[in-house]
């Protein structure tokens, strides 16, 4: 937060959302007991709680960090030459809801 500026003026600002990502989960990283080898899925809870790039935008590294199964935390860094292949543009009015799709039961 910029130095002079309040939480209620951040409502009013002038964000849009650009492009966004497809959903993904990051894969387990340990192993279930009795196994040998990673599960090639994520684990059942998963939320990412932090965000940060590390140089620029076009060659840097994304380093996101997230919670595993409410107990554990993680990290995991990913160049954003991938990032920026993943991310999709969104058109001008268009918000997230806009761009989900329906579940099918």
């Amino acid at each position: 937060q910029a130095s002079g500026d309040s939480t209620e003026d951040i409502g009013s600002r002038p964000f849009k959302l650009k492009r966004l990502s497809n959903e993904f989960v990051f894969r387990a990283n340990s192993l279930p007991a009795g196994e040998v080898q990673l599960p090639k899925d994520g684990d059942v809870i998963q939320f990412a709680s932090g965000i940060d790039v590390v140089g620029s935008d076009i060659d840097g590294q994304l380093i996101i960090s997230y919670g595993v199964n409410d107990c554990e935390g993680a990290v995991f860094t990913l160049a954003m030459e991938v990032v920026q292949r993943m991310l999709i543009g969104v058109d001008p009015g268009q918000e997230v809801v806009d761009l989900m799709e329906n579940v099918q039961r």
